[in-house]
């Protein structure tokens, strides 16, 4: 089985990853290469990210349309026909795509013409809200080229993979004709590098914070990224553990007002931006934490995406605490995850001081965290369910 999988940005985003270890996994399981190809090597806000090379294997067979650095996907569709010549060239059994974004829609609809093979698209979030986001799409006449895009890709395909039940149920609600097969298929974690066994010493040593209580958030620092909630939150946690700490992981256009609000609140002492990292230094500063955060609200995007960063939060048997939407609604509360429900400052500190309090508490959360972690987010184990239903698509002998 010959699968071509056609992402919607370069790996340094988490969903183009996604589909390159989906492709790896798949590669060893069926013995045969898969292809992936990527529109570009972008790199926004001057932030080295992990270049292609850094994914090579023998198992995928990597593309890239473009080298042009700052252009958006959709302009890499002007190579189109060096990228449809490279997969024909590989002759997929099925083209598989990775959102309902234009570059891959287009491109796997153009291939699906020419090679009369299943289409099939991934989904990761609720795409039209996602685009009707203007720090997302940035222009107007983005903003409808991405939500047609997103209405249009969904009827397009033979079948659809949902990276979570709610995303699921809503993307069958959007099928306007006809009742496409679809199936849930997680995304996971590098069980073996997102780990509990990884030191985090060297980078409590690096940042100057050994022996000091660390709260870890890691993401982009965009308007909806709500850190300034976990700031206020760090400020009451300060009352009763003065030495707290706490760690951003990664950048984005709001960093600066952050960086302020942090300065107002006289937390300068208590607060470390550390900047993007390579994926693959993101496990060492994981480890240097003592609880995991991902802020949010309860609101329709957030109940319908699986944020990226979560399965490997939960890999690196950390405490872990997450608002009550999406895949939360599916864990225990203060067994697998601790939730919030209102999403407010005052909570979230209430949860930090809890476990940080209670290392019986902490110790019970960080053993059933990495235990879900390889139920639910094992790439093997989701690659296996991924190639059950590729082999709907396909024809037995």
């Amino acid at each position: 089985m010959k699968i071509t999988y056609v992402a919607y940005d370069d790996l340094s985003s988490p969903g183009p990853r996604h589909a390159y270890f989906f492709a790896k996994n798949v590669a060893r399981l069926t013995g045969q290469k898969t292809q992936l190809i990527v529109p570009t090597v972008r790199q926004w806000y001057g932030n080295e990210t992990d270049p292609p090379e850094a994914y090579a294997c023998d198992e995928v067979e990597l593309h890239v349309a473009t080298r042009e650095p700052y252009i958006h996907s959709e302009r890499c569709l002007k190579y189109r026909g060096d990228i449809l010549d490279r997969i024909k060239k590989y002759s997929p059994d099925i083209i598989h795509i990775w959102t309902t974004k234009p570059f891959p829609v287009v491109l796997g609809y153009l291939a699906r013409r020419e090679l009369n093979i299943p289409l099939i698209a991934h989904c990761e979030d609720d795409e039209i809200l996602l685009a009707l986001r203007k720090e997302y799409s940035q222009t107007y006449p983005r903003m409808l080229l991405y939500v047609l895009s997103a209405i249009i890709g969904i009827q397009l395909v033979n079948g659809i993979t949902a990276i979570q039940p709610v995303l699921g149920d809503y993307i069958k609600s959007r099928m306007l004709f006809v009742k496409k097969p679809m199936k849930v298929i997680r995304c996971g974690a590098e069980l073996d590098k997102f780990s509990p066994l990884r030191d985090g010493g060297s980078i409590r040593k690096e940042l100057n914070i050994e022996d000091r209580p660390v709260v870890c958030y890691s993401g982009f620092l965009g308007d909806y990224s709500q850190l300034e909630i976990l700031i206020e939150a760090i400020r009451i946690v300060r009352g009763e553990f003065p030495s707290v700490i706490l760690m951003v992981i990664g950048d984005g256009d709001k960093r600066a007002d952050y960086e302020n609000l942090v300065a107002q609140l006289g937390l300068q002492q208590n607060t470390v931006f550390v900047g993007k990292k390579k994926h693959s230094e993101v496990p060492n500063y994981y480890a240097a934490a003592d609880i995991l955060v991902a802020v949010g609200s309860v609101n329709k995007y957030n109940d319908r995406r699986l944020p990226a960063k979560f399965p490997e939060y939960m890999a690196m048997g950390k405490p872990v605490i997450m608002h009550n939407s999406g895949i939360a609604r599916q864990l225990a509360d203060n067994e697998q995850v601790v939730k919030t429900y209102k999403g407010s400052a005052a909570e979230f500190a209430e949860k930090i001081g809890t476990i940080l309090k209670n290392r019986a508490f902490a110790s019970r959360l960080s053993c059933n965290a990495r235990k879900t972690a390889e139920s639910l987010f094992d790439w093997e184990k989701n690659s296996l369910d991924l190639l059950d239903f590729y082999g709907e698509f396909i024809a037995s002998p």
